[in-house]
């Protein structure tokens, strides 16, 4: 009998526990305008509840590495010595967002030539950064883009979750000591107020 009314005890605090379903996102781009001239023109910045203070909207024409829907992706120039890595981020003013969780996302890497941009073989690393600073462990992401295959690939993430800023390393490409631009493509996870 007791077990009985531990049980129902249990079962009636995890029916009146309010659930933190939080909202998932998908960022495509696609909605947002864009541009495949002058794309720094066209910042993604506040999108899906997150900051991406460092992407622009970019649209296909750019490059031979196209996005994975529709026709526009998130691009950000990564500096040769990493000055200005990419990010996405809850922490920004007047945010209703407190942390997210990030699932997948599909990447890819271009570098400027002579005969215009290229796909990049590159490794990215992703590490979120929870509310007072606490990193999580970094995960890789291997694009190895060619000219006879840019595709970009899906990356997947199980330590993204209820992080506050996520930044994005190029820790190495083919073309070291050169600018390389990340790109990002439907980008998936859900967000929490």
């Amino acid at each position: 009998m007791k077990s009985l009314v531990i049980l129902a005890s249990i079962i009636s605090s995890v029916i009146a526990a309010p659930a933190t379903a939080g909202t998932a996102f998908d960022a495509t781009f696609d909605d947002e305008p864009g541009s495949a001239a002058a794309p720094e023109l066209f910042p993604v910045g506040i999108y899906r509840g997150l900051s991406w203070p460092t992407f622009n909207v970019v649209v296909d024409t750019l490059s031979v590495v196209k996005a994975r829907s529709g026709h526009q992706r998130a691009a950000s120039i990564v500096t040769v010595g990493g000055v200005t890595n990419p990010s996405i981020t809850a922490n920004y003013t007047g945010t209703k967002t407190q942390s997210f969780d990030l699932y997948s996302a599909y990447v890819g890497c271009l570098v400027g030539t002579q005969a215009g941009l290229v796909p990049d073989p590159c490794t990215l690393s992703f590490t979120g950064v929870k509310k007072g600073g606490a990193k999580t462990a970094p995960e890789e992401c291997v694009y190895k883009g060619t000219l006879a295959n840019p595709a970009v690939v899906l990356c997947t993430f199980s330590k993204l979750s209820g992080v506050e800023t996520v930044e994005i390393v190029v820790e190495n490409s083919a073309t070291l000591g050169v600018d390389t631009i990340v790109l990002l493509d439907e980008v998936k996870g859900k967000t929490f107020s």
